[in-house]
C-alpha cells in the first residue's frame, strides 16, 4: 500500500514531478522554454558515446604526402606511393591502441548508461509537495496483519 503523502511535511497535496516539468514547459520557436520550476524539474540528460577516429592519423599522413608532391620529390616513380605507405603505418601502428581507447570508451559508455537508467527511474517515481516543495519518491508501507 503507498502513502500518498510528502514525507516531510505529511501534506496529502502532491504531484508527480513529471507531471509538473511537462506543464510548465513549452515549445519555443528557438528551442524549449517554460518556468524556473519545470526546467529545474527536468528528466536526466542521456550520456552521449564516444567514438574513437582514426582521422588525426589519416589526416597528419596525408598532409606529409601532400608536402612531398608540393616540393616536387614525388613527380615520378615509386615516391607517389609514400603518402599511402605513411599513412598505413599510420593506420597500422595505431589499431591497437584505438581498440584500447574504444573499448575503454564503451565501457565507460555502458556505465554511464546503467547510472542514467537508474536516475530516469527515481525521476519517474519522484513527486513534489505542492505546500512544502519538498522532492521525494512514495514510500511503500506494507499492511499490517488484522487490519
Amino acid at each position: 500500500m503507498m502513502e500518498w503523502k510528502c514525507s516531510n511535511c505529511g501534506s496529502e497535496t502532491i504531484q508527480k514531478v513529471s507531471v509538473v516539468h511537462a506543464g510548465g514547459t513549452a515549445r519555443l520557436l528557438g528551442g524549449i522554454g517554460g518556468t524556473a520550476l519545470a526546467q529545474s524539474l527536468a528528466p536526466p540528460s542521456a550520456p552521449t558515446r564516444a567514438v574513437v577516429g582514426t582521422g588525426l592519423g589519416c589526416a597528419f599522413a596525408l598532409g606529409c604526402g601532400g608536402c612531398l608532391v608540393g616540393f616536387g620529390v614525388a613527380e615520378t616513380g615509386w615516391w607517389f606511393l609514400l603518402p599511402f605507405a605513411l599513412m598505413l603505418l599510420v593506420w597500422i601502428g595505431g589499431t591497437a591502441d584505438r581498440q584500447k581507447e574504444q573499448r575503454a570508451a564503451d565501457e565507460e559508455y555502458a556505465h554511464l548508461m546503467q547510472v542514467y537508467h537508474e536516475e530516469q527511474a527515481r525521476w519517474e517515481r519522484s513527486y513534489l509537495c505542492c505546500r512544502c516543495g519538498t522532492i521525494f519518491q512514495l514510500a511503500s508501507r506494507e499492511p499490517s496483519i488484522g487490519s
